[in-house]
């Protein structure tokens, strides 16, 4: 992936974080459906089991989303 399109996916996860920080739930859902995939494939790495990873994954959101006013939007979401 070249950085233009990287750049750009960071752009576009910044917009949603940014949404999601004043309430719009649907942003936060949409960068979940984003990078859940991939979330789950790296918790699959560490635990070698597909529940407890989506567990893992889940857990990970939840304190995302509770940490989002924390978040600097210095680095991507991912």
């Amino acid at each position: 992936m070249n950085a233009e399109v990287k750049k750009s996916n960071k752009d576009k996860d910044l917009i949603l974080v940014r949404r999601a920080k004043r309430g719009d739930y649907k942003a936060f859902d949409l960068l979940v459906l984003k990078h859940q995939s991939r979330i789950i494939e790296l918790a699959m790495k560490l635990v070698k089991n597909i529940q407890t990873a989506e567990v893992v994954a889940q857990e990970s959101f939840l304190k995302a989303y509770k940490s989002l006013d924390s978040f600097r939007e210095e680095s991507a979401v991912y």
